[in-house]
């Protein structure tokens, strides 16, 4: 098998948040989902992308990565561009500690991803049991969240950025 360019940008042509809709912010883009049934692929995919970064664990190599103690709450801020979309969640991140009275069991951070590098993003991905992001290109690392763990997009009312791809991303609750 021929690979020319090992940790180059890989993709699939129908792997996009939105295919012929806009990205989620009229109604009329629910009614054309393409991302039904497509789970095991972006699994497969992702497990894909980890392992050229050689970040996958042999134990992991069939997405059965766990959650592990201490839990880690990672909260993506200010990922947009746009200033209406750019959150700070300090109040939610305030809200979560003090609902949990600095439980030894969690960690909660606040990670402006867009000071990191991809690897940095995909490792800190790999090591959150719970992702908080906006909707849009900021929730990218959220692809490389262990099975099983949370992510929680926020959106100004009625939008649902990148609604068809999480919603089916099998391996996490959305």
């Amino acid at each position: 098998r021929l690979v020319c360019a090992k940790h180059a940008a890989n993709g699939m042509g129908w792997l996009t948040d939105h295919g012929l809709n806009l990205h989620g912010s009229r109604t009329k883009d629910f009614n054309n989902p393409h991302m039904i049934g497509r789970g095991p692929t972006l699994a497969g995919f992702r497990n894909y992308a980890l392992n050229n970064l050689g970040l996958l664990l042999p134990s992991t190599k069939q997405q059965r990565q766990q959650l592990t103690k201490p839990y880690q709450v990672t909260f993506s801020i200010l990922s947009s561009k746009d200033n209406d979309r750019r959150f700070d969640f300090k109040a939610q991140v305030n809200a979560l500690k003090k609902a949990l009275h600095n439980d030894a069991l969690v960690r909660i951070e606040s990670i402006a991803m867009w000071n990191y590098t991809f690897r940095e993003q995909v490792e800190i991905a790999t090591q959150s049991s719970i992702f908080v992001s906006v909707g849009g290109g900021g929730t990218s690392p959220a692809f490389f969240l262990p099975k099983g763990a949370s992510l929680i997009v926020y959106g100004r009312d009625g939008e649902r950025f990148d609604w068809d791809l999480w919603g089916n991303f099998a391996s996490l609750r959305v």
